[in-house]
């Protein structure tokens, strides 16, 4: 059974989403990796900004982008009609 106009726009508004929170989480994870030498010379309550922003930081952003993600599907869903509320679905 071929995808209605509908379940096409959501696929790609979808993985659009799911791009860009993708690469906002690798950027979390990676760029206060490779800078952390220079981060080290700042000191935050007596400890090296580079060990708050790698073993801290990245944890919370991490935790804060799925709780966008789980936001923005659920708008997602919404404007598609295709949440619990709706009878729709994206199943055939």
């Amino acid at each position: 059974m071929p995808l209605t106009d509908k379940q096409k726009a959501n696929w790609r508004r979808t993985l659009v989403v799911t791009a860009s929170l993708l690469a906002l989480g690798a950027v979390v994870t990676f760029v206060p990796i490779y800078w952390v030498r220079n981060f080290n010379k700042i000191a935050f309550f007596g400890w090296p900004m580079g060990f708050y922003l790698c073993a801290q930081g990245a944890i919370i952003c991490c935790v804060f982008i799925v709780w966008l993600y789980a936001n923005l599907m659920e708008k997602l869903d919404g404007e598609f009609g295709m949440d619990e509320r709706h009878s729709g679905t994206l199943l055939p």
